[in-house]
């Protein structure tokens, strides 16, 4: 329980692993921490826990659910990368950043909830997360990156806040997506943004 901080890949690759508690002081995890733990599928987390280092839980393929604490506040780059099991997310509404590519390549996930205090998405973010349906993004939201959403084969809504400022390339290509309505805030659609989005036939531009 002294435990106060757990090194760079520190159980990276420890395939038979299936279960680990936190120690209730540590405050980050750090880079790669778990990364290849393909038979992890539960981890305690303290309510201390305020940061996610990069590829953290990245390929821990066995991970179906997750608790985060409440005192979260950044998620890094690819944390949950290809963690195919997952199903549910949901951010307190304290994380302010999320990295790229954080939950891409989760196959399984279908329910999103992101926090009240996010103002960005990252270049694929949720990329080619096969079952998710749908999603609501926070109004805090001015700018989604490049590729947040592309191949997400089963996303058939969307809400897109109304002071989004900018919308990267792919942005939504090869989704499911039958309508979008977009803000009058908005300045920026990159390029392929909705490309290969084969049952739109709605589009509300603003004027």
């Amino acid at each position: 329980e002294d435990v106060t901080y757990i090194g760079r890949g520190a159980f990276s690759e420890c395939h038979a692993l299936r279960a680990f508690r936190i120690p209730a002081k540590v405050r980050y995890l750090g880079n790669y921490l778990f990364s290849c733990c393909d038979a992890l599928e539960e981890v305690q987390l303290p309510d201390t826990v305020t940061a996610f280092g990069n590829y953290a839980f990245c390929d821990c393929k066995s991970l179906r659910q997750i608790a985060l604490p409440a005192c979260l506040n950044r998620i890094g780059q690819g944390c949950f990368l290809h963690c195919a099991s997952i199903r549910e997310i949901s951010l307190p509404d304290g994380v302010e950043s999320i990295g790229k590519r954080a939950f891409a390549y989760c196959t399984a996930l279908q329910s999103v909830r992101l926090g009240s205090k996010l103002t960005a998405l990252e270049a694929e973010t949720f990329h080619a997360c096969l079952s998710l349906k749908e999603i609501r993004l926070p109004d805090g939201i001015l700018s989604i990156g490049e590729r947040v959403f592309e191949r997400c084969i089963a996303l058939e809504s969307v809400h897109i806040p109304q002071n989004l400022c900018r919308l990267g390339d792919a942005a939504f290509a090869e989704c499911a997506l039958v309508s979008v309505s977009l803000p009058s805030s908005l300045s920026s659609i990159g390029e392929k943004a909705f490309a290969d989005c084969c049952w739109l036939d709605t589009v509300l531009l603003p004027n």
